[in-house]
C-alpha cells in the first residue's frame, strides 16, 4: 500500500511498519489504524481505503461513500481494518492448521510439486531442445 504523498506506508509509520497477510488481526488493525496523510494527500488516501474496503467487503464505492458520508475519519479507518482482519481470517485459519499438520502440509507440497512438474515438462522439454541442450 502506498501512502497519499507517495512514500510506502512502511515509512510513514516507522522501521518495521505495515502488515502482513498472517500477521495476528490486533497487529493488522493497529498498523491500518496508524496510518495517515496530509491535508494535500488525505483525498488520495481516502480514495486508496474505500478501495480496500470495497474489495474487502464485496461492497460498491458508492455504497461505502454513502455509508460514510459524515462519519469521522477515525472510525472509517477503523472500519476499514476490520474489514480486512475479516477478509484474511480463513486464510489465517487455513494456514495455521496447515501449519499444525506437518505431515499433511508436506503431502500438499508433494502433490504440488508433482503437478508443477507434470505442467511445465512440455515447456521445458521445448526449451532444451531450442537451446541445444543433450537431454539423458
Amino acid at each position: 500500500m502506498r501512502s497519499p504523498e507517495g512514500a510506502g506506508l512502511a515509512e510513514d509509520l516507522g522501521a518495521g511498519a505495515g502488515f502482513g497477510d498472517l500477521e495476528p488481526e490486533g497487529e493488522i488493525a493497529g498498523e491500518q489504524a496508524k496510518a495517515h496523510g496530509d491535508a494535500v494527500g488525505m483525498q488520495a488516501g481516502t480514495d486508496q481505503m474505500i478501495e480496500i474496503m470495497a474489495v474487502a467487503t464485496g461492497s460498491t464505492i458508492a455504497d461505502i461513500e454513502g455509508r460514510y458520508d459524515g462519519v469521522g475519519y477515525g472510525q472509517f479507518k477503523q472500519d476499514v481494518a476490520e474489514s480486512v482482519v475479516d477478509l484474511l481470517a480463513p486464510i489465517q485459519e487455513r494456514y495455521a492448521d496447515l501449519r499444525a499438520d506437518e505431515g499433511e502440509l508436506r503431502r500438499l507440497l508433494r502433490m504440488g510439486a508433482e503437478k508443477a512438474r507434470a505442467a511445465s515438462e512440455p515447456t521445458i522439454k521445448a526449451m532444451y531442445e531450442a537451446m541445444g541442450f543433450v537431454t539423458i
